[in-house]
């Protein structure tokens, strides 16, 4: 009897035991994709995080403390400044040429002042000028000749005051039109310099 009455109080211990070890168990294992996410940092730069206990239906909530505000005031002047460069750059005209050239015409100079006045107003900026032709003629001549329109600009903005250290040049020829018709109204829009701003 005796030792009937240990063998039941040995079990009971071990899984008592058992029980506490799983019942001290603090670790969360993140389950959905959003926990996920968060736990990898790439979500939650709020002041505020939401915190679900998932043993029952009570959330809590926990500060993050100044390094969270300092996150979203930078996430916060970080998407101000892209909103701006947004703005400009597309307030910036395409440069266009006649066909088959490389030179800037009367329109051409009078968008590029036009320009080179939103530039100075703008300090914080980097500017991509991509020169671009039209469906007619051979790839390889195609980028000679966008790249001989982009440096057209430089030159340009350059003589205007622009500076050339925060400007990139790049050619695609016909690779990236604009209008993919067949027609001279669209080659005169793919014949142009275009400006996007980062």
């Amino acid at each position: 009897m005796i030792r009937r009455g240990s063998c039941v109080n040995t079990w009971c211990a071990c899984l008592g035991i058992l029980l506490m070890m799983a019942g001290c168990s603090n670790k969360q294992v993140a389950t959905s994709v959003q926990d996920q996410a968060f736990m990898s940092g790439s979500i939650g730069n709020s002041d505020e995080i939401r915190v679900t206990d998932f043993s029952g239906p009570v959330s809590t909530t926990a500060s993050r403390g100044s390094d969270g505000a300092a996150d979203a005031a930078a996430s916060a002047m970080s998407a101000a400044r892209a909103a701006r460069l947004a703005a400009v750059s597309a307030s910036l005209a395409d440069v266009y040429f006649d066909y088959d050239r490389s030179t800037l015409n009367e329109e051409g100079r009078a968008k590029l002042e036009a320009n080179a006045r939103l530039l100075r107003e703008e300090q914080d900026w980097q500017l991509v000028i991509t020169g671009h032709c039209d469906e007619r003629g051979s790839q390889d001549y195609n980028l000679v000749l966008g790249e001989r329109r982009v440096q057209a600009v430089q030159r340009y903005l350059s003589d205007l005051g622009i500076s050339m250290s925060k400007v990139q040049l790049a050619s695609y020829g016909k690779e990236k039109p604009f209008c993919t018709k067949s027609n001279e109204d669209c080659w005169r829009q793919n014949r142009r310099a275009h400006f996007a701003m980062r």
